[in-house]
């Protein structure tokens, strides 16, 4: 599976623990199944300024002690046409938005936060969208209705999936 090379650092929120091992198992399954690459169950928040990486990981562990853990309405699964975003499932991103990207680009000090389309993936790939059974994906999910947010993490993206590393991470 050949997935396009990544850069530079991103900031993360992660589930608990419960959900992640819940999410780890389903997206290593799914990419088994669809020979992909997994990786570690989270929602990208944001990119981050020019700034070195102690910096920001300095800004990261300081919203982390203004902000709480949350939980937050799980939407819908979807199958999209982005390699990095192939399954997804949505978030509710008003929440999102209130709680999180405010204080993020306050602290950053301009717009790095997303804005929109909060989603956990599931499923990185170059698929097609009719050759992926959303239906088994779904099944192994259904008893997640709200997804629990637990920590915050700065995340180093250089190269694919399976070589990015969390370089910080902090419990809100």
């Amino acid at each position: 599976m050949q997935l396009p090379k990544t850069s530079g650092l991103a900031v993360w929120l992660l589930p608990g623990s419960d959900q992640s091992h819940l999410f780890s198992r389903v997206i290593s399954d799914v990419a088994e199944q669809y020979n992909s690459i997994p990786f570690l169950p989270h929602i990208t928040l944001s990119t981050v300024p020019d700034l070195s990486t102690r910096q920001v990981i300095g800004l990261t562990s300081r919203l982390c002690a203004e902000l709480n853990q949350v939980h937050v309405d799980v939407k819908k699964m979807e199958c999209r046409d982005h390699p990095y975003r192939k399954v997804v499932l949505t978030i509710d991103d008003e929440v999102m938005l209130n709680k999180f990207s405010v204080p993020v680009n306050r602290v950053f000090n301009g717009t790095f936060c997303k804005q929109s389309d909060f989603h956990i993936s599931l499923l990185y790939g170059n698929h097609k969208c009719e050759e992926i059974e959303l239906g088994n994906i779904r099944r192994e999910l259904e008893s997640i209705s709200k997804l629990y947010i637990q920590s915050m993490a700065v995340v180093d993206l250089n190269f694919t999936p399976d070589k990015w590393k969390i370089i910080f991470e902090q419990d809100l």
